[in-house]
Order: structure tokens, then sequence, then C-alpha cells
């Protein structure tokens, strides 16, 4: 399984290589330019009112990749001060874009991973999750994003991981780690909308997608005496905690998406999890 999980994500990188990472950094300036600079502000702790773009947490992810480069030698300025301090802003500011053209091919990569554990739960064995992952990573827009800042991917890789516990979930129903399966589905909800607003519509259906995978025969979930579930739920009630002030206080306020989404993956996860 190692080898095939390690084939994918070769090959679903390989896009963003061809397409030249390290090309001109203003090559696509609408975003190359636009998100390396909303993350040097957030890194910088600037408040929001600084910026207005609804990929919140890509852009902080981004901050954080940012950081770990400059650990590695691989960009010069991680806030906006640094990158002011310099002469010639242009030569670290190219580093910057390249660095993350290098976090499209990560997340790329952990998308393919994702979409390949996916499969492996539905049909089992090595070779159909094999192959569809092949065919996922030479789509046109793992082509497209693949090489560019965007936060589309990062969003589509959360709301698959929360397809993912979805159907682990309904395809193992008497697993007691379904508690932690609930916060985890939660909370990659909501990093998903808050990555890019458009992933309410898929978050909203995937509860009852997740449905169409169950398997008849197997007995739901049965509440033995002395089992261990009731902790494991405890730890998936804390795990989420965080995520209530998240939730009630986004950007400039409550919206109302956020509850629907999150309130939605709760009943769905819960109701086949009890």
């Amino acid at each position: 399984m190692l080898l095939a999980l390690i084939l994918v994500v070769a090959f679903s990188i390989l896009p963003g290589i061809f397409n030249d990472v390290f090309r001109p950094y203003l090559t696509h300036p609408d975003s190359d330019v636009i998100f390396p600079y909303w993350a040097l502000m957030v890194n910088e702790g600037l408040p929001q009112d600084w910026y207005d773009h609804p990929a919140k947490y890509y852009i902080l992810f981004l901050g954080y990749w940012y950081k770990i480069l400059e650990l590695v030698g691989l960009v010069d300025a991680v806030t906006l001060f640094q990158l002011q301090s310099f002469a010639d802003i242009e030569p670290p500011l190219e580093r910057l874009v390249i660095g993350g053209r290098l976090f499209a091919l990560v997340i790329i990569g952990t998308f393919a991973g994702v979409v390949f554990f996916a499969f492996r739960i539905l049909f089992g064995g090595l070779f159909i999750p094999t192959v569809f992952t092949l065919l996922f990573s030479v789509s046109p827009g793992i082509d497209l994003h693949a090489s560019l800042l965007r936060s589309e991917a990062l969003s589509s890789l959360f709301v698959f991981v929360v397809f993912t516990l979805l159907v682990h979930s309904v395809r193992n129903p008497n697993a007691v780690y379904n508690g932690m399966k609930l916060a985890a589905a939660s909370f990659f909800a909501l990093l998903a909308v808050e990555t890019k607003v458009n992933a309410v519509v898929p978050l909203c259906g995937l509860v009852l997608i997740a449905f169409l995978f169950y398997e008849p025969g197997k007995n739901l979930v049965r509440h033995r005496p002395g089992d261990k579930r009731a902790l494991l739920w405890l730890f998936g009630a804390i795990f989420a905690l965080p995520l209530a002030g998240e939730i009630l206080w986004i950007w400039d306020g409550i919206r109302g998406y956020q509850l629907l989404v999150i309130t939605s993956i709760i009943i769905g996860v819960a109701s086949y999890s009890f």
C-alpha cells in the first residue's frame, strides 16, 4: 500500500512541476502576489481590517508555511516589516511566490493521498483506489491548482477529509471512535468553509451522500458496559470546543452558514454514531 500511495502522490505533483514552479513570479500576478502579501500581514500580527479576503485559513496556513521555509533558508522575509527592510523587494518577493507554489504542491500531494484512502475505504484493495486517484491527478483542476496560489484546492482537500471521515463512520458503525470522527469532521468542515465559502454547498450534502455507502446488515453501535466510548466522546467534545468561538465570531460577526454546516455534520454523524 505504501508504494501505491507514494506513486499517486508523486504523480499528482507532476503537473505543478511541469508548469515550472520556478517560473517568473509575475506570470500570474492576480493571486500569486496578493496571497503572499496577505500572509506577511498576518505574520506581522496586523488586524484583519488590513485585508479583506474570505480565504482566511489559506492565508493563515500560508503564513505558517513561510515560517517553515525561513527555517530552511528558502525565503528571506516572513513579515511585512522584513520585506520592506530590503532595498530591492523584488528578489525576496519572488522567493515568497515560489515558496507559495511549493505550498500548492504540498496541498495537491496531500489531496491525492486523502482521495486514495477514501477509495480504499469504499472499494478495498489497491487497484481501483490507485487508478481512480491517478485519474484524479490528471484532471484539469489539479493541473491548474498544482502550481498556483489559490484557496480552492485547500478548501476542497478539507471537504474530502470530511467525506472520508463520514464514509469511514458509515462503513464502521460499531467503531468506538465515531465520537472523535464527529469532532474531526466538524473541525475540517469549518476549515473548508473558512478557506473557501463555496464549500458550504457540498458540505451540506455530504451527510446524505455518506449514507449512500452504508452497508446493510451491519449492526448499529451497541453500548457495552465498561467500554471507553464515553471517554472518547468526551475527548471529541473537548477537541471541538475551540470551534465555538470561531463559529460565532468570524470576520465581522456571526454568519449563519457556519452554524448550518456544523449542525448538519453533527446531526448526520451522531445519527449513526450512537
